[in-house]
């Protein structure tokens, strides 16, 4: 399968967090925390990667700079 890519972007960040609003009774906050806190881990960015997402991790941006080329990105 080949990938075409543009000559520019648009940098997309979906924003992620833990929201307080919801009464925790089940333990789902210390769910979300472990969640959030994965999401930022060499395991995850390397999961990432692996599914044609861009990683922020240098590592995991050099295992995938072959499926994931450079590109002008702009917020």
């Amino acid at each position: 399968m080949d990938f075409i890519y543009p000559s520019i972007s648009i940098l997309a960040e979906p924003p992620v967090t833990v929201v307080d609003k919801n009464v925790d009774r089940k333990g789902t906050r210390k769910v979300a925390e472990t969640y959030l806190n994965f999401l930022y881990t060499e395991e995850a960015q390397d999961l990432i990667g692996k599914n044609f997402y861009r990683p922020i991790s240098a590592k995991a941006q050099a295992k995938y700079a072959k499926q994931l080329p450079k590109l002008n990105l702009f917020p």
